[in-house]
């Protein structure tokens, strides 16, 4: 990897507001900031929860925020022990094609050995070329028969109003 400087350490609630701005530039990226309903003093909550609802690391080349990993314990009911799901993956424009992304997996997987974690997954959004390229470099096949559902706010209402 180019750039001898490059580390990955854990965030802390001290990097929420940095967190929050990759954040942002991640949803641009994507377009998808009209989704954006998370704050700093949302992230500060999350990460000081003991335990923290969700991880994060970030990604420093020569002292400077280049991206971040947001990652979470996941299950896996087949295999009967936990796993890791990464929810999002951000190297900003000025730090890409450095091998940061590369890195921030390389840091979970041993996570994954240290813990005796079954898995490794994530989603990847089905445009996004550059993120598939980087996922099969990488020797991991993306799988095109999962789909996943999600239900938002409204939809836990009105399916929590029917709870016996």
């Amino acid at each position: 990897m180019s750039g001898t400087g490059a580390r990955i350490r854990p965030a802390g609630p001290a990097d929420a507001g940095l967190l929050f701005e990759m954040t942002l530039e991640l949803a641009r990226y994507e377009g998808l900031e009209a989704l954006v309903s998370a704050t700093p003093e949302r992230l500060v909550r999350v990460l000081s929860a003991q335990p923290p609802g969700a991880f994060y690391d970030i990604a420093e080349l020569d002292g400077q925020p280049a991206g971040f990993v947001a990652w979470f314990q996941s299950y896996s009911t087949f295999e009967g022990r936990p796993g890791l799901f990464v929810e999002d993956v951000y190297v900003r424009e000025p730090f890409r094609r450095r091998g940061l992304a590369r890195r921030m997996y390389a840091n979970l997987a041993k996570h994954c050995v240290q813990q005796r974690l079954s898995r490794l997954e994530w989603r990847v959004l089905a445009w996004n070329s550059p993120a598939i390229a980087f996922f099969r470099s990488l020797s991991v096949p993306v799988n095109d028969e999962w789909r996943f559902g999600r239900m938002t706010a409204a939809g836990i209402q009105g399916l929590a109003a029917e709870s016996c």
